[in-house]
């Protein structure tokens, strides 16, 4: 069944189920539309056309908006040993987790600007606007500590 995608978003808020018996009855083995997890979800969430479930990310499709879901490490392994031996760790709880918000680097560039417009001075940058330059340690010049500015002259 293929489904076409106009939309793609990232979910929003986190998802924790909960795998019951039925969901492990029904499951196939390495099919990512038909494992215990993803027969969950069809019971939940009956207005979703299709679940994918890979081995970090899981995808909603639901009309033409595809919702995108990071699996938590529990259920990773869970996933892993689910496909090696159809077992399931003690706890039937899976997580699924909304991505990391990801900025573009122009909007980072943006909202950089707008601030130093405002005034603000990013510490990491500020020995640049005082022109004071970082000290580097300069192999053989050990022998100058303790020196005077007279007695380096030659």
């Amino acid at each position: 069944m293929t489904t076409t995608v106009e939309k793609r978003v990232d979910a929003k808020r986190p998802i924790i189920l909960h795998i019951s018996r039925k969901a492990f009855e029904d499951a196939k083995v390495g099919d990512p539309n038909g494992c215990a997890i993803a027969q969950e979800c069809k019971r939940r969430f009956p207005n979703v056309s299709t679940f994918y479930i890979g081995a970090t990310t899981a995808f909603f499709y639901r009309g033409n908006v595809r919702t995108r879901y990071l699996l938590n490490t529990a259920a990773q392994q869970a996933i892993q040993l689910f496909d090696e031996n159809k077992g399931w760790p003690k706890g039937r709880e899976v997580v699924l987790l909304p991505p990391p918000a990801s900025e573009s680097p122009a909007s980072k560039r943006q909202r950089r600007r707008k601030a130093e417009r405002a005034g603000y001075v990013d510490p990491r940058q500020a020995h640049k606007t005082a022109g004071i330059l970082r000290k580097r340690t300069i192999r053989g010049a050990r022998w100058l500590r303790g020196v005077t500015a007279e007695k380096r002259v030659l």
